[in-house]
């Protein structure tokens, strides 16, 4: 574990802090996560927090849950990857070929599928909010039909 001045210090470096857990924090979150788990299942709810711009935030990766992000402060820029996942790897920028980059400000909202890769860039100090869900019975990253329609 690491102690408070570690972690501020590693905050002070420029380092994003994800809150696990959050729907604990308070009963609004609590609410919004029960809400969402009546259609999508059992979830839970992060807060990703960045103190400045080009904070250091997740490589390209891909994850094994539904998820709705929340832009709540700040600005983002998502790059969202043609690719999905496999199998559970992390590619290299040379692996993957960008479909989108989206930028988000305060009030945006943000759907990523299971098994798509993306990654995050901080374009200035920010906090986002994620409701994750995981399918019941259904392995990490196999996706249902209905994923795959073409906007």
């Amino acid at each position: 574990h690491r102690d408070r001045e570690e972690i501020l210090d590693l905050w002070n470096q420029g380092s994003s802090i994800i809150l696990t857990l959050s729907e604990f924090l308070n009963e609004t979150m609590w609410k919004q996560c029960q809400e969402f788990e009546k259609h999508y299942g059992i979830g839970q709810a992060n807060i990703y927090c960045s103190k400045q711009a080009k904070a250091k935030t997740f490589p390209i990766h891909a994850d094994s849950t539904d998820n709705f992000l929340f832009h709540v402060r700040g600005k983002i820029r998502w790059y969202i990857y043609e690719e999905f996942v496999t199998n559970n790897y992390h590619p290299k920028e040379e692996d993957v070929t960008v479909s989108r980059i989206i930028e988000l400000d305060e009030g945006d909202l943000l759907y990523i599928p299971k098994g798509l890769f993306h990654r995050v860039e901080t374009l200035s100090p920010r906090i986002s909010i994620s409701f994750h869900f995981q399918e019941k019975g259904k392995h990490p990253y196999k996706r249902n039909d209905w994923y795959d329609w073409k906007p």
